[in-house]
């Protein structure tokens, strides 16, 4: 299956939600997306620091709002971090789920 190009695009969560985006189709909020190696379409290549920038200013404008942090780099759905009361205290895990995944 992902020799075609067209299921490669929608199996990457990041493009598919480009591509779901300039059709009209609802998408859940991303805080934060990239790529590891190189930028592509609307997704920058990973920053750590505007990760973490990203994930704070999520935590401090909707204390209550949980989120998943998910490796798009791990194919295996290995790496996911569930966040249902994001704080400062969850802010550790939070960098070590990024610094495994990219």
């Amino acid at each position: 299956y992902r020799r075609a190009a067209t299921l490669g695009v929608i199996e990457n969560k990041l493009l598919c939600n480009a591509v779901l985006k300039s059709l009209g189709v609802p998408v859940a909020d991303t805080i934060y997306g990239a790529f590891a190696s190189d930028a592509l379409g609307p997704w920058p290549k990973y920053d750590r620091n505007e990760y973490i920038k990203a994930i704070a200013r999520h935590i401090r404008a909707a204390p209550r709002a949980g989120f998943v942090v998910k490796s798009l780099t791990d194919a295996g759905s290995e790496n996911i971090l569930v966040v249902r009361k994001p704080t400062d205290s969850v802010r550790a895990d939070l960098i070590r789920t990024a610094d495994g995944a990219c």
